[in-house]
């Protein structure tokens, strides 16, 4: 997966300052939400995580431009530093697959074996409908390649399939935070309300 997404970080400084396919709004006490108008949900940003709203999906990193230097040229993510990426079925190649199959065939393309597979209770006030966690190590293939440890959650919305990716550096000292923000970014997704005509 994070060959997917190495080219995203160098526009992120333009990115997080102008809007885009989705939008960002404030909350409270500094809070943020990216809102997806064409998928109908909003999600909130992870607090200290910078996001870029140019697609109709977020991506957020844990860590600045000026520390991705070498996740831009190189792909290695800085130590301590974390990308969530949320991306729609609809939007990738290949046949429409159920979660759990999407799930495996995820971990296949990273060359990961029988990821363990996991259902994720979501709250349903998220509008969520069904929801799987799998995770798995990314191999090493070459001495300067970065081992990296994916956490992934599968899930459904008003009828259509979503994942978030988390990617970290393997055996990162930050790791069980890195997961706890993913679990609770995806729990924290709200169906949009709809304008009321004539209000």
């Amino acid at each position: 997966m994070i060959r997917k997404i190495g080219f995203f970080i160098v526009g992120l400084t333009v990115a997080v300052a102008t809007s885009g396919q989705g939008r960002i709004e404030e909350g409270q006490r500094g809070s943020k939400r990216f809102i997806s108008e064409k998928y109908g949900f909003s999600i909130a940003v992870p607090v200290g995580w910078l996001v870029d709203p140019s697609n109709d999906t977020p991506m957020y990193f844990s860590f600045s431009p000026a520390q991705g230097q070498e996740f831009n040229h190189q792909l290695r993510l800085p130590r301590g530093g974390a990308v969530i990426s949320v991306v729609a079925q609809e939007d990738l190649p290949g046949p429409p697959r159920s979660l759990r199959d999407w799930a495996a065939a995820d971990a296949r393309g990273d060359y990961a074996r029988d990821p363990p597979i996991r259902d994720l209770e979501m709250p349903s006030a998220s509008g969520i409908s069904e929801a799987l966690i799998s995770f798995h190590d990314t191999p090493v293939f070459g001495p300067d390649d970065q081992s990296q440890h994916t956490v992934s959650i599968f899930w459904e919305f008003g009828g259509r399939r979503f994942a978030a990716h988390l990617l970290y550096p393997l055996n990162d000292p930050k790791a069980v935070r890195f997961e706890r923000v993913l679990v609770d970014t995806v729990r924290s997704v709200r169906p949009l309300r709809k304008a009321v005509r004539g209000v």
